[in-house]
C-alpha cells in the first residue's frame, strides 16, 4: 500500500462514516480508519504505537494506533475496496437523504433494538456509542425498543441532528483517546447527559441512570 502512495499529492480529503478518504494525484484513494483508539497527529513527537507515518515535504502525519484496530488501505478509484462496513453505510447527517422517512424505512424493516440498529450505521453514517446514547435520551427512547412509531422516528431524526451538531460545535468528545490533529481536545464531554454517567442522576428527572450492555457496548439510559 505504501508504494502506491509514494510521490503523490493529496487532491481531496473527505469523510464517509468513520472512514477518512484521501484522493491522490495518481488516481488512487487512501482509506484510513482510526479503529477504536487511533489518532492522526501532525508534526507530533509521539513515537509509541505509530502504525504509519506520511511524509509531506518537511511535515509528517502519524497514525498512532495503540490497540491495532486501525486501517490504512490504498486502492485504485475504480477498484472494489472490499470493506463491507464502508459499503453498507447509511446517509451522512448533512445528506438530503437523511430524513424522518429514511429513519422510518430502516427501523420498519428491522427486528433489532434501536441502539443495535444505530450502531450498525445504516440509519446514520458515523454514529458512535456516545451519539447513540445521547440521541436516544433526547428522543426519550429505550435503547432496546423495537418498531418505532412515526412520531418516535421524527424525534430520533431531530435528536441525531442536534447531537451531531452540538458535538461538532464543541470539537467532539475527548474522554479517552480522541484528539484533534494538533493534539488539542474537544469539550463535548462536558455536556453529555447520559454517556459515561451511569449511576448518576438524570439531568431531566433526577432518577438514577442505568447501565446495560447492548451489542457489546456499554449503554446508559434513564428508565423514566
Amino acid at each position: 500500500h505504501a508504494k502506491l502512495a509514494e510521490n503523490c499529492a493529496i487532491e481531496k480529503v473527505f469523510r464517509r462514516g468513520k472512514y477518512i478518504m484521501l484522493e491522490l494525484t495518481n488516481g488512487t484513494t487512501m482509506i484510513v480508519h482510526l479503529g477504536m483508539t487511533g489518532q492522526i497527529l501532525f508534526n507530533s513527537p509521539a513515537d509509541s504505537h505509530i502504525r504509519a507515518t506520511f511524509y509531506i515535504g518537511k511535515d509528517t502525519l502519524k497514525l498512532r494506533d495503540p490497540r491495532g484496530f486501525g486501517l490504512v488501505k490504498v486502492v485504485d478509484k475504480n477498484q472494489n475496496h472490499q470493506l463491507r462496513t464502508l459499503n453498507s453505510l447509511g446517509p451522512e447527517y448533512y445528506d438530503e437523504n437523511f430524513t424522518q422517512e429514511h429513519v422510518q424505512s430502516v427501523t420498519g424493516k428491522s427486528t433489532c433494538g434501536i441502539k443495535t440498529l444505530l450502531l450498525g450505521q445504516t440509519i446514520l453514517a458515523g454514529v458512535g456509542n456516545y451519539i447513540c446514547d445521547e440521541a436516544l435520551h433526547a428522543a426519550m427512547l429505550h435503547p432496546l425498543k423495537r418498531k418505532l412509531t412515526a412520531e418516535e422516528c421524527s424525534k430520533l431524526h431531530k435528536s441525531l441532528l442536534d447531537i451531531v451538531a452540538e458535538s461538532m460545535a464543541s470539537g467532539g468528545v475527548s474522554m479517552r483517546d480522541y484528539v484533534h490533529i494538533d493534539g488539542t481536545k474537544g469539550t463535548y464531554q462536558n455536556f453529555l447527559k447520559v454517556y459515561g454517567r451511569a449511576g448518576m442522576p438524570c439531568l431531566v428527572c433526577g432518577g438514577k441512570l442505568t447501565k446495560i450492555t447492548v451489542s457489546g457496548r456499554g449503554t446508559v439510559y434513564c428508565e423514566t
